[in-house]
C-alpha cells in the first residue's frame, strides 16, 4: 500500500491536539464512524475542519445495530447533525442478534464487517476510541486469556481492508473528551445500555476500573 503522509500541523492547537491531528494520514477519502454518542460526536466536530482542508470526500457512517428501541431515533439524530454540518451521511442496518453470541460481540463483528466493505485503496476510517477504551480492552483480553498479541490492544493506526483504520483520540482520556464536548455544547446520545453491567465492558468500566483506580 502506498505510504500516506500525515496531515499538516495546525498552528492554533495545543500540543496534544496537534499530535492528534498529525496522526491522521492525508487521504483521498475519509469515513467517520458516528454512533451519535459522546466520543464519536467529539471526533466528528474535532476532525472535520482539518479534514476539509485536504479533501471534499468526507462521509459519516452510522451503524444501526437494531438492539435498542431507540435505534431509529439515534439514526435520525446522526442524520440531522450531518445535515447541519453539510457532510454526506449514510446509515447501515445490521443484524446483531445472533444466537449464542454476546450482543456486544455480535454488534462489533457486524459493524466491522460493514466498514470493511466500504474502505477502498488509500481511504481512511476514523474511530473514536480513547485511552479509557484502550485500558478496558487490555483488561478484557487479559480476562479472556489472550496472548501477547491480544494484550497489545488497539493500535493508533492499522491496515484495514484496502485502506487504513485510525484512532486519533487514543491519547485522550474519556474525561478530556467530555470536557471538550461540553465546551463545544455538543448534543450527544447517552445509550442506557452503557450502564448495564451485564455487558463485560460495562462491568469493567463501572465496577472494576474504579476499584483499580482507588
Amino acid at each position: 500500500m502506498q505510504k500516506i503522509k500525515p496531515l499538516d500541523s495546525i498552528q492554533n492547537l495545543d500540543a496534544p491536539l496537534q499530535k492528534a491531528i498529525q496522526s491522521i494520514p492525508v487521504s483521498d477519502r475519509y469515513f467517520i464512524a458516528l454512533s451519535g454518542g459522546l466520543d464519536s460526536l467529539a471526533l466528528l466536530y474535532f476532525c472535520l475542519p482539518y479534514l476539509k482542508l485536504h479533501t471534499k470526500h468526507i462521509q459519516a457512517i452510522h451503524i444501526n445495530h437494531g438492539l435498542s428501541t431507540l435505534a431509529t431515533e439515534w439514526e435520525e439524530h446522526c442524520r440531522v447533525i450531518c445535515e447541519q454540518l453539510n457532510i454526506p451521511y449514510v446509515a447501515i442496518s445490521v443484524d446483531a442478534s445472533k444466537k449464542n453470541t454476546r450482543p456486544e460481540e455480535a454488534a462489533r463483528h457486524a459493524r466491522y464487517a460493514e466498514w470493511k466493505k466500504l474502505l477502498k485503496k488509500n481511504e481512511v476510517l476514523l474511530l473514536a476510541h480513547h485511552q479509557d477504551d484502550q485500558a478496558e480492552t487490555v483488561l478484557l483480553q487479559l480476562l479472556r486469556g489472550s496472548g501477547v498479541k491480544g494484550l497489545a490492544a488497539m493500535p493508533a493506526q492499522q491496515h484495514f481492508s484496502q485502506g487504513l483504520l485510525c484512532r486519533p483520540m487514543l491519547g485522550f482520556l474519556r474525561e478530556e473528551i467530555q470536557a471538550y464536548a461540553a465546551e463545544q455544547s455538543l448534543n450527544w446520545i447517552d445509550d442506557p445500555s452503557n450502564f448495564d453491567t451485564d455487558f463485560d465492558r460495562n462491568f469493567l468500566r463501572h465496577e472494576v476500573v474504579p476499584l483499580l483506580e482507588s
